[in-house]
């Protein structure tokens, strides 16, 4: 985990980025996370895990601290030592192995994860984490980087371009769990992609020297055995500087591209054109890049490439900066390749290919019905977001489905504006947003409606009258939580009415009924199962009352229902 800055601030962004899970809700309400994805098959505590962390130089605040003493506080020791941020996150998830930081410049997350998948090849650990993350939380960075004339004065990372002056400061990380091929195989887990070869150099020089690169990518190609024809996209660390761009493509085009024959020049392009430079975790930036285009076949578009830098002989050293979206054709031989270089020197290079044929791919886990939030600034924006949002998930991998929905309720900003579907597969979702926008009366599984900004969940439930044939008969098919807390209330029941609630709540005719003083019973066995269903979806309770028979799901003395006293 690569971090800037300290104290309990980093911490949590540090687990959160690690495991995000709102209070109440489980995996399976359609929030994924490292353990809901692999421990599921494989136990956390089973074996030895590794868990990897760069760390940029000296912390902001530890620097802040000795200027102004007064600041320092209790958190800020802690903050600033460097472990500290890899070793909560393996006790918060209870790792059990080794648990450490590396610290190498810009190179950090991809050094770290070559430390990784070295302790896995010699079977140290069974698992690994790896990655980085970057946050700019002070002005110190910037001021030295400024009198470096490393940034940008345009405010863009304009990689391979002749009007290339600098790079911009991003924020953002990443983690992978990394596991051998055939531990993966074994326990079904899927696989994103699988690493091919993995190497790093130490150059020991400030600025980076192109034949120390060169020796690099050599040894990196020649031990994997991989042709530089089957790369089909290498990801440059191309920061955008006058210096650092023409030495990194001499030393690409000298190794790869210039044995790729002519009319084949190697596609190489920038993640930091996108999301600025990550530094310390531009590698696990460039990685996840890697994953995409091997998963979708397509390598994004490198942002402000034009003009084309002269002092880079593109066609003699052949090279082709991707400047547009570029479908590729993955076969079973296609690799992509990774840089990454750090200012002391310490750089490194990995390649990936795609999963082999009847990898497991991971079968979708059985999320049920999940909510899929789009959000915008006003009603002509949130139906454009909308149609966009039903594009993307007509083209999803229905495993990826309840990662996506978990992202758009727990990661996205809302805004004025906010339209919810609730659907179990991609092409449900699609097509109820569609309605949605439409205004159909069709959609009775989505709304649309302005949010507040600090608004709370209430619940009302109504006396008698509420009651219909049939009502919850599709939750006792379908709902888990809802079927079981429904049998605890029938065991209850069933003893003092001589009929079973559970029995007649599926009646489909009116008449199925029981007598009229009997059908407020069949209410509120309703209603608490279905309060014990919304944690499990990750809906807390903030307020509620209720009218009639409706008042025994309110809150006793101690907090808890009538009902809850009866059966928790």
């Amino acid at each position: 985990m690569i971090w800037t800055g300290c104290g309990p601030r980093c911490w949590r962004g540090a687990i959160r980025s690690v495991w995000r899970r709102p209070t109440g809700s489980t995996p399976s309400g359609g929030c994924r996370s490292i353990p809901a994805a692999v421990a599921s098959r494989t136990r956390w505590r089973a074996g030895s895990w590794r868990m990897w962390r760069a760390l940029m130089p000296a912390s902001s605040r530890s620097r802040l601290g000795a200027m102004r003493p007064k600041l320092m506080d209790s958190h800020s020791a802690l903050g600033t030592i460097a472990s500290y941020a890899a070793n909560r996150i393996s006790f918060h998830l209870d790792l059990r192995g080794p648990s450490l930081v590396v610290e190498s410049a810009c190179s950090s997350s991809l050094v770290a994860l070559h430390q990784a998948c070295e302790s896995l090849h010699r079977g140290r650990v069974e698992m690994a984490v790896a990655g980085g993350a970057s946050l700019l939380l002070a002005p110190a960075e910037f001021v030295s980087t400024a009198h470096a004339r490393m940034l940008s004065r345009r405010g863009r990372c304009q990689t391979f371009s002749a009007a290339a002056d600098g790079y911009v400061r991003g924020e953002g990380g990443g983690l992978v769990v990394l596991k051998r091929l055939a531990d993966a195989q074994r326990d079904g887990d899927r696989i994103h992609a699988h690493r091919y070869q993995q190497r790093r150099s130490h150059t020991w020089h400030l600025g980076t020297d192109a034949r120390a690169q060169q020796t690099l990518l050599e040894q990196v190609y020649r031990r994997a055995g991989v042709d530089p024809s089957d790369l089909l996209y290498v990801e440059a660390h191309g920061t955008g500087t006058p210096v650092g761009d023409p030495i990194e493509c001499r030393a690409l085009g000298m190794t790869l591209g210039s044995a790729r024959g002519a009319g084949d020049a190697l596609p190489i392009g920038s993640v930091k054109t996108n999301v600025g430079h990550l530094e310390g975790a531009a590698g696990i930036a460039g990685l996840l890049k890697a994953i995409l285009v091997l998963r979708h076949g397509v390598i994004p578009a490198s942002l402000h490439g034009t003009p084309l830098n002269e002092a880079i002989d593109f066609a003699a050293l052949g090279l082709d900066p991707v400047s547009a979206l570029r479908p590729v054709q993955v076969g079973a031989r296609s690799t992509v390749g990774v840089n990454s270089f750090g200012a002391g020197g310490s750089n490194a290079h990995v390649v990936l290919a795609p999963p082999p044929p009847g990898a497991g791919a991971g079968a979708p886990e059985g999320h049920g019905i999940v909510p899929v939030v789009v959000s915008a600034r006003t009603r002509d924006a949130l139906v454009e977001a909308v149609a966009r949002m039903g594009r993307r998930l007509d083209g999803l991998d229905e495993a990826d489905f309840s990662d996506l929905a978990a992202t758009s309720a727990l990661r996205r900003d809302r805004h004025a504006r906010c339209a919810v579907v609730l659907a179990n597969t991609a092409r449900q979702a699609a097509d109820r947003l569609r309605a949605l926008a439409r205004y159909s009366p069709d959609v009775r599984a989505g709304a649309g409606a302005r949010t507040v900004e600090r608004g709370k969940v209430a619940f009302a439930f109504s006396g008698n009258g509420a009651q219909w044939a049939g009502m919850g008969a599709d939750l006792l098919e379908r709902d888990p939580v809802f079927t079981a807390a429904v049998a605890r209330v029938d065991a209850l029941l069933t003893p003092r009415l001589g009929w079973s609630v559970e029995r007649d709540r599926g009646r489909p005719s009116p008449g199925a009924l029981p007598r009229r003083r009997s059908r407020s019973r069949c209410c509120s066995p309703c209603r608490w199962p279905r309060c014990r269903c919304w944690p499990s979806g990750g809906s807390g309770r903030r307020r509620w009352w209720g009218t009639a028979s409706g008042k025994s799901l309110r809150p006793g003395p101690q907090g808890r229902s009538i009902w809850r006293r009866h059966v928790t």
